[in-house]
């Protein structure tokens, strides 16, 4: 159960420091910041159980290939956003992009 916490404690943390207090609320004051952190905290555990809860409402798949799905779906999207956002750089080589475009594409074909 600890390392659950610590999980979503790290993760409340990442989304409030890098995403809420530079982009939402710059001058969020620390009580605020400690607010947002804990509910923040008790969002992303809500969300867990309500998807080990749809887990496990999946009575033909094992956890095996329920992860391997999960996996498919989340890789391809993050292939094209990190292909999008590797293409725009001015300063890439031909190589380097070619890398850009071909490992993030391979490893979703071999998740598939």
């Amino acid at each position: 159960m600890s390392s659950m916490d610590s999980g979503l404690n790290r993760n409340s943390g990442i989304f409030v420091m890098n995403f809420y207090q530079p982009i939402l609320r710059p001058n969020a004051t620390e009580r605020e910041l400690m607010f947002v952190s804990k509910a923040t905290s008790t969002v992303f555990g809500l969300v867990i159980i309500l998807i080990a809860l749809f887990i496990n409402s999946l009575k033909g798949l094992s956890l095996f290939d329920t992860m391997m799905y999960v996996g498919a779906l989340i890789s391809f999207p993050m292939t094209i956003l990190h292909s999008a956002v590797s293409s725009s750089r001015k300063r890439l080589t031909g190589l380097a992009g070619a890398r850009y475009w071909l490992v993030p594409l391979s490893l979703t074909l071999l998740a598939l």
